[in-house]
């Protein structure tokens, strides 16, 4: 297992539950994102996330890299809202949790740049 997967798990065990913090459907959903990207070889060279719960009852994990930056907010146990961004240029886009696929196309970017989107 790559060890900023370790390092984030770390992070999630002492993130608040809600009222004040992560409800447990959102948290469940933000440790089997964690658990789907662990096999992935092309990903151990990233550095560790930030895990933070958000306002409202949430979680996000962020990472920088190279001027480069996604962040993956898990507002509810279906779908998350993901912003990537390099310099100026940021976006935003959402879609359902289970596409695990597309959240390795935005980790991937973060590591090698190029284009995405």
């Amino acid at each position: 297992m790559p060890k900023w997967i370790d390092e984030a798990c770390q992070q999630l065990t002492l993130l608040p539950k809600h009222p004040e913090g992560v409800p447990d459907d959102v948290w469940v959903t933000g440790w089997a994102l964690l658990d789907a990207l662990k096999d992935i070889a092309d990903l151990e060279a990233l550095p560790t996330p930030f895990a933070s719960p958000i306002e409202g009852g949430g979680l996000q994990i962020e990472w920088d890299l190279n001027g480069r930056h996604v962040e993956i907010e898990f507002a509810d146990h279906e779908d998350l809202v993901v912003l990537w961004a390099e310099g100026d240029n940021a976006r935003t886009t959402g879609f359902p949790a289970s596409h695990v696929e597309r959240v390795v196309g935005l980790l991937k970017w973060l590591l090698r740049g190029g284009t995405h989107g």
